[in-house]
């Protein structure tokens, strides 16, 4: 039996929405109700924080982009040099979404129909790539920033596609250990190319 509690509040609410969207791999399963009741609360009590599902949804997903940046960076402090901080950029998306399948489908994949405000847009673009940061770091590139931006969506959309299939265990590799690292040799493999023809 699920515990009541007296003071709910919209933080709980999105941990929890993130919690079961952690452990559903995604938004199926998980709905309003099931989230008050895992919170011990009537559904209704959402109401006074969220206009709707899909706007706990929202918010759910702004959590999740900051909790992605989060690892993101994180990781990137262990690096010695530009080729370990743009191979560690890579990999810890690979890890996170690994570690998260749910938040990362969340993020990039599942269909929300919310109205954000600009600042909750400026938010997401913000964390959203990542890549494009990086590029831009590197001083010794002598390639235009318009450039530099098609590089990285160009590297973000091979990385999204080869997230999908870690996700998803399509990948052909033993482990997913196995395969993130060639994920990381490909992406860097990629980068010079584009870098060379530009």
């Amino acid at each position: 039996m699920v515990r009541k509690v007296n003071k709910v509040s919209k933080e709980m609410f999105v941990n929890k929405a993130l919690d079961m969207i952690d452990e559903e791999d995604g938004i199926r399963g998980v709905n309003l109700r099931k989230i008050a009741r895992s919170i011990g609360c009537a559904h209704t009590n959402a109401y006074n924080y969220f206009d709707n599902y899909e706007d706990l949804l929202g918010q759910a997903l702004l959590v999740a982009t900051e909790k992605l940046r989060e690892h993101v960076v994180s990781r990137v402090k262990e690096a010695t040099d530009e080729k370990s901080f743009f191979d560690l950029v890579v990999r810890s998306q690979l890890e996170f979404a690994n570690e998260h399948p749910g938040w990362y489908k969340l993020i990039w994949l599942e269909k929300i129909d919310v109205e954000f405000t600009k600042e909750e847009e400026d938010h997401i673009k913000k964390q959203g790539n990542v890549l494009s940061l990086l590029l831009l770091r590197d001083k010794n590139l002598n390639i235009t920033n318009e450039r530099k931006f098609v590089i990285a969506d160009i590297i973000h959309g091979y990385i999204h596609g080869e997230i999908s299939k870690l996700i998803n265990n399509r990948h052909i590799f033993k482990t997913d250990e196995e395969f993130i690292n060639k994920v990381v040799v490909q992406t860097r493999h990629i980068f010079n190319i584009l870098i060379t023809a530009s």
